[in-house]
């Protein structure tokens, strides 16, 4: 499970742990740990494609207004460092768990022009914010 919004970790994953435990299924869940900033998206808004995307998928439906504000005209919430018992809560159930980054939105917009050294800071940052959750 890639898990990116904060929406994503409160509502989603819930649900997918209590439907895991009905049918004895196990996953892997790798959650972003930093800032949830999905309203920075909308900067892509201007790139082939990406507003037919947003109306076919049901954006707003999807991730609702708090998360397509995110980080933009609402604070940005952490995701994966912010509900650290939701994410010990995974791995006790018996499902993997690991980081998927620090900033889900910055990465995908940036990670093409990073120097080495920034790609080193994020994730280490992710890093470091999975292991206070687990204590590692």
């Amino acid at each position: 499970m890639d898990v990116d919004t904060r929406r994503g970790l409160e509502e989603g994953v819930p649900r997918l742990l209590e439907l895991f435990r009905r049918t004895g299924t196990r996953a892997s869940f790798f959650v972003a740990m930093g800032p949830d900033r999905s309203g920075l998206a909308l900067r892509r808004a201007l790139q082939p494609g990406f507003l037919a995307k947003m109306w076919r998928t049901n954006a707003l439906g999807l991730y609702g207004v708090r998360t397509l504000l995110s980080g933009t005209l609402l604070p940005a919430r952490l995701v994966g460092a912010g509900m650290p018992a939701l994410l010990r809560a995974i791995g006790a159930e018996g499902h993997e768990i690991g980081p998927h980054g620090w900033d889900h939105v910055g990465w995908q917009d940036r990670v093409h022009r990073l120097p080495v050294a920034a790609i080193r800071t994020e994730l280490l940052r992710a890093a470091e914010a999975f292991e206070a959750v687990f204590g590692v």
